[in-house]
């Protein structure tokens, strides 16, 4: 394929990451900037050529300029429709460019929001939510438009993209009972025994803890030729982080077990996007496995821009898998497609990658209020849609989430449904 050129008159930091993310990234493809007309005209006739600017080129595919960076504003939402439309003359039907910058910065998170109970951009708040499009990987079909347009114009197929799935789980309690201190085991106790919770008292007797599922899950995984990605939370007991201290012996075996046979990232507790004592914690996980952590998910997803991210560049972390609402399925960011981080405040882009989920257990059974079989049809959908446009798709659980007397009867089959399903 032949080097494509882009004709605009503005050359900017915010352009650069979206020429890289739509044509280094997702296309395949060289490219480089022209911002002289004169060099159109020259260069023009051996390349193909993307003009980005108010007027048509003859022979050019035509992003329409609509100025959004030329004159940036934080407030500013530019326009864009379900579908990118070339016309005859392939002039396109919205400013593509300023489109998914404005998604995959996530601009609208910046600023005076008003957030949830957790301090979370409500997904309610969202362009994507309000024009009912959350479900749909927007940015990966306009790619895709993009990239018809391009073979159009050259004559030639680029290299296709290829269909991703990561499991993921995130291990906010690594037991349900084992473990804990008699002061808080004493506690639990009168609660069961006050609310009449005889199967509970009966579970605590086992040798079994509800929640020690873990060698199940590898071996789910393991028979549709898959490696999970496990996140722990190594935080001090808190209100919101309630897992066995990471001091015990119990976690420390477990834990270090599990991180022979799959990799480990760091659960950023609930406290940590206040108080951030993010380097203690991930120090704390370092000092158990004896190797370095790379990987992050936010507990809770409370993220905060540019705050959260900037911490994690700080401590080093190289991939975040926050990216997704708690309440809804689908793609915060527009796509189902990694990208780096682009730090807003300081105009650049950085080496942080970031990995959008689409699905969640608590997310389908807490807040949708599915049931088993309505929440394995919704996540069919979505997996669906990342396989249309050869995305990559990204599955959180909790090994909690087995355990029948927490309301999780018949959640095992969905699972295991999700991953055949989603690695197929």
């Amino acid at each position: 394929m032949k080097k494509v050129l882009i004709y605009s008159p503005i050359k900017s930091n915010k352009l650069d990451y979206v020429f890289k993310f739509i044509f280094e990234q997702q296309l395949g493809l060289d490219w480089k900037y022209l911002t002289e007309i004169q060099e159109v005209e020259v260069l023009s006739e051996s390349s193909l050529l993307i003009n980005y600017s108010a007027t048509a080129i003859k022979q050019a595919i035509w992003i329409k300029n609509s100025n959004y960076f030329s004159h940036f504003q934080m407030d500013t939402i530019p326009s864009f429709q379900e579908e990118l439309i070339f016309s005859s003359d392939s002039a396109s039907s919205f400013d593509l460019f300023a489109a998914v910058f404005y998604l995959l910065a996530r601009v609208e998170e910046y600023g005076e929001n008003n957030w949830d109970e957790h301090g979370r951009f409500p997904s309610s708040q969202s362009i994507l939510s309000q024009k009912d499009l959350l479900s749909i990987p927007v940015v990966d079909k306009w790619v895709g438009e993009l990239r018809k347009e391009v073979e159009k114009k050259s004559g030639q197929s680029l290299i296709p993209k290829i269909y991703k799935f990561i499991s993921t789980l995130d291990i906010d309690h690594i037991y349900a009972y084992k473990g804990k201190s008699t002061l808080v085991t004493l506690g639990a106790l009168a609660k069961d025994v006050v609310r009449l919770k005889a199967r509970r008292l009966i579970d605590r007797l086992k040798a079994q803890d509800p929640y020690d599922r873990l060698e199940n899950i590898l071996q789910w995984h393991e028979q549709v030729d898959l490696i999970p990605q496990f996140f722990v939370l190594t935080a001090s007991r808190g209100p919101y982080d309630k897992n066995l201290s990471p001091q015990s012996n119990h976690f420390h075996t477990q834990i270090l077990q599990l991180s022979t046979k799959a990799p480990l990232g760091i659960h950023p507790s609930y406290q940590s996007s206040k108080d951030w004592c993010f380097d203690e914690e991930k120090g704390t996980l370092e000092n158990i496995i004896k190797q370095p952590v790379h990987q992050s998910r936010q507990h809770f997803l409370r993220l905060r821009f540019p705050a959260t991210y900037r911490s994690l560049i700080a401590a080093e972390i190289k991939e975040d898998y926050s990216m997704g609402y708690p309440d809804v399925l689908g793609h915060r960011a527009g796509t189902c497609s990694p990208f780096f981080w682009y730090d807003l405040e300081k105009d650049e882009e950085t080496e942080l990658m970031i990995f959008p989920f689409q699905l969640m257990d608590v997310t389908m059974k807490n807040y949708l209020k599915y049931d088993p079989e309505t929440a394995l049809k919704a996540a069919k959908r979505i997996v669906d849609s990342v396989k249309e446009v050869n995305g990559t798709c990204c599955l959180i659980w909790h090994n909690s989430s087995f355990y029948e007397e927490e309301g999780w009867a018949g959640w095992e089959a969905v699972y295991r449904e999700i991953l055949s399903l989603a690695s197929a």
